[in-house]
C-alpha cells in the first residue's frame, strides 16, 4: 500500500463525492484514456459491480474499487490491462495504489467465509480484517513476504532466469517458510536454487508487489563457496555477469531492478575511484 493512502474508517460504505474507481475485471484493470475512471458510483450504471470498496483518500481524493463479472461488455473508450502492464501507464504512485486496490477486493472475495468454522464472515473493517460472529476467530488480508538477494562477488554478479523469461534474468527470489526469519531465508533458497553459500547477509529495502500479495525483502549477500548447481524444477539458467555486460534486466519499477541498478552504481563508483 502507498504511504499516502489514508484508509477509511468503514470500507463497505461508499462515498457520494466522486473518486478515482480502480475497477477489474477477470483479473485485469480497466481504464479510460489510460487512466482510472474518475466519477460518482454512477459511471458504473448498468455493471452490475460486486465487492465495491472504499479504500480510503489519495491527494485528498476518494479511492473505490469493485470488479465486474467476466461477461459484461465494456462501455466504448474503456480497455481492460493486466495489472504488470498498468505498471508503464499508470507510474508510481498511482500504481501503488492500484496494487492496493487488487489485493483488497482479492480479499474480499476470498475471505467471505471463516476459514475456522466455516460460518459467514463479518464486515471488512478499516485494516481490512474480517471477524467470525459465530466463533470469534479474526481473519486479516494475507501478505506473503518473499527474499531477494543480490548476490555479488568482486565486479560479478549471480543472476538466474526462469522457465518462460526469454532472455531475461533477474536476482535469487523465494518465498519464507515458517518459523524462518529473512536472513535464513537467504541462506536456504541461495543453497537450494544454485547451490552457493553467501556471507554477510544486509537488509536493502523492501517493495509490496500485488501478485496477489507479496511483500518483497530485499538482501545484498557475499559470494564464499561452491559451485553453482540449478533446481531445475526453478530455475532454467544462473550465471556470473560482469558488470559490465548485463543482460536483459526486470522493469525499473520493481524491487530487484532497483537493487541491481544500485549494486551496479556502486561497481562503477568503485572503479571511478581507483582511476
Amino acid at each position: 500500500m502507498t504511504s499516502s493512502l489514508l484508509r477509511a474508517a468503514e470500507p463497505t460504505q461508499i462515498p457520494d463525492q466522486p473518486g478515482l474507481w480502480f475497477v477489474f475485471k477477470a483479473g485485469e484493470l480497466l481504464l479510460k484514456d489510460d487512466l482510472p475512471l474518475r466519477g460518482t458510483a454512477e459511471v458504473l450504471d448498468g455493471l452490475e459491480p460486486t465487492f465495491l470498496l472504499h479504500l480510503g483518500s489519495f491527494e485528498n481524493t476518494p479511492i473505490l474499487a469493485c470488479e465486474l463479472s467476466p461477461d459484461i461488455a465494456l462501455p466504448e473508450g474503456w480497455k481492460a490491462v493486466s495489472l504488470r502492464a498498468a505498471i508503464s501507464l499508470l507510474g508510481d504512485p498511482l500504481y501503488g495504489v492500484a496494487g492496493y486496490a487488487s489485493q483488497a477486493l482479492y480479499w474480499a472475495r476470498t475471505s467471505a467465509f471463516c476459514g475456522t468454522c466455516g460460518h459467514t464472515n463479518g464486515p471488512l473493517r478499516q485494516d481490512l480484517a474480517r471477524t467470525c460472529p459465530n466463533c470469534g476467530h479474526v481473519a486479516y488480508p494475507r501478505v506473503s513476504p518473499a527474499v531477494l538477494v543480490v548476490i555479488h562477488d568482486g565486479d560479478q554478479i549471480l543472476l538466474a532466469k526462469k522457465p518462460g523469461w526469454g532472455r531475461r534474468y533477474s536476482i535469487i527470489a523465494g518465498f519464507v517458510d515458517p518459523q524462518e526469519s529473512l536472513e535464513e531465508c537467504v541462506h536456504r533458497e541461495t543453497l537450494e536454487e544454485v547451490g552457493l553459500e553467501v556471507a554477510e547477509v544486509q537488509y536493502l529495502a523492501s517493495q509490496p508487489w500485488p501478485f496477489p500479495h507479496q511483500l518483497m525483502v530485499a538482501f545484498s549477500a557475499k559470494f564464499v563457496g561452491g559451485t553453482i548447481r540449478l533446481e531445475e524444477d526453478e530455475l532454467e539458467d544462473a550465471q556470473w555477469f560482469h558488470f559490465s555486460q548485463m543482460p536483459e534486466l526486470p522493469p525499473p519499477i520493481s524491487l530487484s531492478r532497483q537493487v541491481i541498478d544500485a549494486w551496479l552504481a556502486s561497481r562503477k563508483g568503485q572503479l571511478q575511484t581507483t582511476q
